[in-house]
């Protein structure tokens, strides 16, 4: 019987389930732990990329803690919200950190935060996804007036408009997240 390596986040499966498995589709159960096994060397391997185990993000800050540059991003490792949010119906699909969100005219959304932001002083990606399988050539914006350490306002707009300002769209998919340290 095959053996799976304890880790503390990925789990293996149970000996019953392996069994099971192995009946079932041997070459199946073989490829999960290939991958299951691969997953862990990666983390031991490169951290940094793959890691899972959490007090190894410790001893990588640790290790490189006099390159000023690595801290300032290294500390931003991941990101303090995200939300995917349908723009169409105004509807929240999944978010992480976002405890609303507001329509403010065609395109024109606010999310507030469950966890506010120490100061405005956060990173804002996002993009607008596929409008029911016709090709978006959108984008999304924010002015820095539209930041606040509890909110934030985006804007989705059509890149292929020749207005000025350009049109605003309801998107069914809106996708941000936000980068920045929390109070």
């Amino acid at each position: 019987m095959l053996e799976f390596t304890s880790h503390p986040i990925l789990k293996a499966p149970s000996d019953e389930e392996i069994v099971a498995l192995g009946e079932l589709d041997p070459k199946l159960l073989q490829r999960l732990h290939e991958a299951h096994e691969g997953r862990i060397r990666a983390a031991e391997e490169d951290p940094l990329r793959h890691g899972f185990d959490l007090a190894g993000w410790e001893r990588i800050r640790n290790a490189l803690s006099k390159y000023d540059e690595v801290i300032t991003f290294g500390k931003q490792s991941a990101a303090k919200a995200f939300v995917n949010f349908d723009g169409s119906a105004v509807s929240l699909s999944k978010s992480e950190n976002i405890s609303s969100l507001t329509d403010n005219g065609t395109g024109d959304f606010s999310n507030s935060f469950v966890s506010a932001f120490s100061d405005a002083e956060y990173s804002v990606s996002g993009m607008p996804a596929r409008d029911r399988g016709s090709a978006v050539r959108g984008y999304m914006t924010t002015m820095d007036s539209d930041l606040t350490a509890s909110a934030v306002r985006t804007q989705s707009l059509d890149g292929r408009s020749t207005a000025n300002p350009p049109t605003g769209v309801d998107y069914v998919g809106n996708y941000l997240s936000i980068f920045g340290d929390l109070a």
